[in-house]
């Protein structure tokens, strides 16, 4: 090609010099930053398979969130582009999916966090470095996900991600060696934390110089241990970005795999940087050990396979990268942007890889948990939306004399679940009351409730207000300040069970139990995954001779009941209370999947969902917009349920026009 024009625009970035010199206040404010909002996305994503998109610096974030997962979790963990994301996105309700970006402005990312919201994962977690970006303004419309976004002192990058991606390397780090108990610190200054990590002999001086017999060969391979990998990544990634010469990445093994035959036709014009962990040692020795000694190669061992050898790595490699520049006589902060790659960059993603399902699409889905294009392959879609149209219908023409409402995950997002409704849903909430419409709240918690709903709610309507504590084991109006009863004994079958759970080794270390008369709420810590926690529970209560108790999962914990204790309790005492046995009632809660603990209640003829839903085809739908979940689909529920000319009676009307949270 002739004629490109490598300086046709006003050079963009900053010198790389001041990307490297800011290294160190970077790692001062990362490592001092208040990270206790991402130690609790993490912990509530653990039981889950991860996929991490990002694109340029932030695809070396991605891989290396995924490696801290699978090693933290076991599970499989991805990194992906974007646009292997729009294409290749897992249709996994149970997912964990992180969108990370420096900027949060790029077309990809921003493209890209639109599909993965409206495939509802069951976790979307949106980590940015600018709080003003486009990306942390579209997470407004979408309530359910979790945002962590940060302003870096230094500003933003320069043309490379620098000072970004290592912020994001040291905060995502410090996260997953931390708990909702203890948070962890790398070592107070970066000079502390560079000698934990690397050797005496290795320093900025002697590397600089023994790099340069290296930045005369055209080609350089990388070789890695495996926990390395996303260096290796970066330095491949800058390399090319900043044209500063070919880059090969392999680890030990992919190397020994026909990768070595690039050294017997050209090693005169390569050469090697090895990265080496303890773990992998003895493996590189061995390799090195039969490379041909002409090649030249620059050996970097590091003490430890935990994640500050990641931390000291990048910083390593970004002068790797500078000096490399200094050599070729170009700045990486600013190697000149041609014409054609602003117009590369301003490329949308293909619209038409995956079509974008309809409403009633997604709804049937979370429903089937198939695409509507896999259904109508073997016939099915027809029937499912018949059952959607059926419900639908019953829904508009029914009238409906109450409301019961699931608290946590419904009326409380879990990330508030210590604060009061919000007053949008505070709100609602007094407007049925005001048209003479009883509420329901089934709550798996006590009179944290009661305190909260009387915060809210005006003292004359506490009377309309039923309240079903401990998931219906204790039923009481909201104006009844003596229940839940403030001392209780468990009964005896559950008094037996929770010695057993005591006495398990993971559940005694790793989980709280907190006993009631009828019911053990059992919280897991994060080194104890919710699905692991779920199976030691219910292995325990296999083992009991006839037992009647009955495990039930919450959207914060797992709760075990004494025999006839249910929230259909409370539906039942509620009719009984005002007089509504004949009339129908609207059930709405957030956990309709069984071992959900609102399975029974959403059972009912009328019931919504705003997160996961039961097979059943009558009943328990979700008719959210797509991409909306929890207190948000609640808001727009309660936005369509309007008064009828008799007092005390509600419409579901479709055709109101929604408001957003």
């Amino acid at each position: 090609m002739t004629g490109v024009q490598t300086c046709a625009l006003p050079i963009l970035g900053k010198p790389f010099q001041l990307e490297l010199d800011e290294l160190q206040n970077t790692y001062t404010w990362a490592n001092n930053y208040d990270i206790s909002s991402l130690v609790e996305f993490i912990e509530h994503g653990l039981s889950f398979p991860m996929v991490a998109i990002g694109s340029g610096g932030s695809i070396t974030a991605a891989e290396f969130l995924c490696e801290l997962h699978s090693k933290k979790n076991g599970l499989l963990a991805k990194p992906m582009t974007p646009l292997e994301a729009i294409n290749y996105l897992p249709n996994n309700k149970q997912l964990s999916v992180w969108l990370l970006s420096a900027g949060g402005n790029n077309p990809d990312i921003l493209y890209t966090y639109n599909k993965v919201v409206t495939e509802e994962p069951k976790q979307v977690v949106v980590m940015c470095g600018d709080q003003g970006s486009k990306l942390i303004k579209n997470t407004t419309r979408n309530g359910y996900v979790d945002v962590f976004a940060f302003s870096l002192p230094s500003g933003k990058d320069g043309f490379l991600a620098t000072n970004s991606l290592f912020a994001f390397l040291v905060l995502l780090s410090r996260c997953y060696r931390s708990d909702s108990s203890s948070i962890f610190k790398y070592p107070p200054t970066f000079k502390k934390m560079w000698r934990s990590v690397f050797p005496k002999d290795i320093t900025l001086s002697n590397l600089n110089r023994e790099c340069k017999k290296l930045w005369e060969k055209k080609t350089i391979i990388v070789l890695y241990s495996t926990i390395l990998k996303s260096v290796a990544i970066d330095i491949e990634s800058k390399f090319t970005e900043a044209a500063l010469g070919n880059i090969q990445i392999a680890d030990f093994r992919n190397f020994a795999h026909g990768r070595h035959h690039w050294l017997a036709k050209y090693g005169d014009d390569t050469g090697l940087i090895v990265f080496t962990s303890p773990s992998d040692a003895k493996l590189a020795a061995s390799t090195l050990s039969l490379l041909p000694t002409n090649i030249p190669n620059i050996h970097v061992p590091l003490f430890s396979d935990e994640s500050e050898a990641l931390v000291g790595l990048l910083a390593l490699s970004f002068h790797l990268v500078g000096w490399a520049g200094q050599a070729k006589n170009i700045d990486p902060g600013m190697p000149g942007v041609p014409a054609f790659g602003v117009e590369l960059y301003r490329l949308k993603l293909p619209r038409n890889y995956t079509k974008q399902q309809t409403d009633d699409e997604t709804i049937i889905f979370r429903k089937s948990g198939m695409k509507a294009s896999k259904m109508c392959d073997h016939g099915s879609y027809d029937f499912w939306k018949s059952a959607l149209a059926t419900f639908r219908r019953r829904l508009a023409n029914a009238r409906f004399s109450g409301i019961v409402f699931d608290y946590d995950g419904t009326l409380i997002d879990s990330h508030h679940r210590f604060d009061p409704p919000s007053k949008i849903i505070a709100d609602e909430l007094i407007r049925f009351l005001t048209s003479g419409l009883p509420i329901g709240i089934a709550t798996g918690r006590g009179k944290s409730v009661r305190k909260d709903l009387q915060s809210i709610i005006p003292k004359k309507y506490w009377g309309s207000v039923l309240i079903g504590y401990y998931n219906g084991a204790e039923i009481a109006t909201l104006d009844n300040n003596k229940v839940p009863a403030k001392k209780q004994l468990p009964g005896k079958e559950l008094a037996t069970f929770r010695s057993i759970l005591s006495n398990d080794p993971e559940v005694s270390l790793f989980a709280e139990i907190d006993a009631r008369r009828s019911q053990l709420t059992i919280m897991q810590k994060s080194s104890l995954p919710e699905n692991r926690l779920w199976d030691i529970t219910n292995q325990h209560l296999m083992k009991l001779a006839d037992t009647q108790l009955v495990a039930l999962r919450s959207s914060h914990s797992i709760d075990v009941l004494s025999h006839g204790v249910s929230k259909l309790k409370l539906l039942t005492v509620f009719r009984e209370t005002y007089n509504l046995s004949k009339l129908s009632i609207l059930t709405v809660g957030d956990r309709g999947k069984w071992p959900g603990n609102d399975y029974e209640l959403l059972a009912e003829p009328y019931s919504l969902s705003v997160d996961e839903v039961s097979a059943d085809p009558v009943t328990c739908w979700n008719l959210s917009e797509p991409g909306v979940q929890g207190v948000q689909a609640t808001y727009l529920y309660c936005q369509h349920l309007l008064p009828v000319s008799k007092k005390g009676l509600i419409k579901f009307q479709y055709k109101k026009p929604r408001k957003m949270v």
